[in-house]
Order: C-alpha cells, then sequence, then structure tokens
C-alpha cells in the first residue's frame, strides 16, 4: 500500500522500501538493512495524509497530476520500482508462454511412475557411477522396451534432481520410490531419521515428509529480517 503525504507545496509517496546506503557505523550507531520509505522528509516533516493506493503506478500518476508537485526522490524511487515490477511481470510472462508451448507429455500406460512425477531415488549396487544423489528427483522420461528381459525390466526411468539437468541418468523401479513410502535405508540418514509431524504428531522418516508452507499476515508494513512465512514439517499421508 502506497499512501500521499503531502504539504502546501509537495507530495511524498509513503511506502516505497529503499536499502540504506549507510550502516551508521561512522556515527556510532546501527541501523537497519531496508528503510520504510525512500525520502526522509516523510520520517523528519509533519506532513498530511492523503489517499492510499494499491499500487505504485496509481499512486505515481496521483501524486505527479496534482497541483502540488511531487518530491524528486520520491519520483526517483517511484518510477524505479515501477521498472523493475514491469520488468518481474515481463520475466513471468516469458516463463509462463514457454510452459504454455511445451507439449503434455504422453501417459505411458502400464508404467508406475510418469514424466513429471516426483519420487525418491535410492540407489543400488551396480558397476557405474551415479550422476544423481539419494532424494528426491523428477522423471523426465519413459522409456517402454515392450517386453523385459533377464538384465532389464520392461519400463525404465530418466530422472534428475528437479532443475539441474546435469544430474539426469537412467534408472527402474528398483531404486525409485513412491513419496510417503520410501523403505528404510541406513546409507541415506533421511531414511532412517525421524521428524515429528505437525498435524498427527507422529514420529516419521524425513524422507517421507514435506514441508508446508503458509504466509504470515501482517497488519502494518513489513520490515527486514521479520518472518514473512511459516513453514511445517508433516508427513506425506497428512
Amino acid at each position: 500500500m502506497f499512501t500521499i503525504k503531502y504539504n502546501r507545496t509537495t507530495n511524498h509517496i509513503a511506502g516505497i522500501a529503499a536499502k540504506c546506503k549507510s550502516t551508521g557505523e561512522e556515527k556510532g550507531g546501527v541501523v537497519a538493512t531496508y528503510a520504510e520509505n525512500a525520502c526522509g522528509s516523510i520520517t523528519r516533516s509533519r506532513l498530511a495524509d492523503g489517499k492510499t493506493y494499491a499500487t505504485i503506478q496509481e499512486a505515481y500518476d496521483a501524486a505527479s497530476k496534482h497541483t502540488r508537485r511531487i518530491c524528486k526522490n520520491c519520483a526517483k524511487a517511484a518510477l524505479a520500482l515501477i521498472e523493475a515490477e514491469a520488468i518481474v511481470a515481463e520475466e513471468a510472462a516469458k516463463v509462463e508462454a514457454e510452459q504454455a508451448a511445451q507439449p503434455e507429455p504422453v501417459k505411458v500406460e502400464g508404467a508406475e511412475f510418469q514424466v513429471g512425477d516426483t519420487a525418491y531415488f535410492l540407489p543400488v549396487d551396480r558397476t557405474s557411477g551415479y550422476a544423481c544423489p539419494a532424494g528426491e528427483v523428477e522423471v523426465i522420461r519413459v522409456v517402454d522396451h515392450i517386453e523385459p528381459t533377464l538384465w532389464s525390466p520392461r519400463f525404465t526411468y530418466v530422472v534428475q534432481v528437479p532443475g539441474v539437468p546435469a544430474t539426469s541418468q537412467g534408472t527402474d523401479n528398483r531404486e525409485l520410490h513412491h513419496l510417503g513410502k520410501v523403505p528404510t535405508d541406513y546409507r541415506v540418514w533421511a531414511t532412517y531419521t525421524t521428524a515429528i509431524c505437525a498435524d498427527c504428531r507422529k514420529p516419521v522418516a524425513y524422507a517421507n515428509t514435506k514441508i508446508v508452507s503458509e504466509p504470515i499476515k501482517h497488519d502494518g508494513p513489513v520490515y527486514a529480517g521479520m518472518c514473512t512465512v511459516k513453514e511445517t514439517r508433516v508427513c506425506v499421508a497428512c
């Protein structure tokens, strides 16, 4: 939220957080990393309260198109924030367009895992090395060999650590496990070290848990260092 503050000649915009240029150590003190407002006049001067706007664009338009002039510091900070929001929106639109352009993965009948599924990877003994560490992986390809053989099952999978293509490697259902049903393997601490589920209060292995995030709502301004997200660990079944 952005509020117009004004005196007889100038409009200011309150609510534009800005990174401080100084830590205050040269004067023997320490200040916060971020200031609530980009303009010091809002804090030092007695200003009247104007209207409040939900977006910085609306606040800037209202402050700049008034008969009173807009503060140079507030205008500079507002334009920088508007430009940053435009860049973020443009990048988000590009990501959405790329995701929409990708074809839907074809479902392979009979396969235990499908493309896009998340599984838990526990390596078995093999002669070759591993590119993918034990833990949660994403299935990026399902290979149907039509018939199983003595040395290979019918379905094999190509998996990778989510977002890390360099870790992709082939595997099969002997090394992949559904989340929440990961067996105990004393080579991997997460499969035998237990945590207490925040919902059912039962001990469960870390490999069979997940993190649930909830935003923390604040009535007033949010400063650097304030908690904005609440995270709890619960079992996958909850």
